[in-house]
C-alpha cells in the first residue's frame, strides 16, 4: 500500500537511507520539490515513487 510523500518527508531527511547518499538520489529530491509531482512511498518507507506529469516515473 502507498501513501503520499510530502516535501521534506522524514524518509528523505539527513540520516535516512536517501539522505545518506543524496547525490545518488538527487533526481528524486528535485522531482519531489515540484508542486505538480506525484510522489508516493510505501508504509514501511522502503520504496519511493516520484513522477512529474508527462514523464516516466522514477
Amino acid at each position: 500500500m502507498f501513501t503520499k510523500l510530502i516535501h521534506n518527508d522524514v524518509v528523505m531527511e539527513d540520516g535516512s537511507l536517501f539522505g545518506f547518499d543524496e547525490v545518488q538520489y538527487n533526481l528524486l529530491f528535485r522531482i519531489s520539490e515540484g508542486s505538480d509531482a506525484l510522489c508516493l512511498k510505501t508504509l514501511d518507507d522502503k520504496m519511493i515513487f516520484a513522477q512529474t506529469p508527462g514523464q516516466n516515473g522514477l
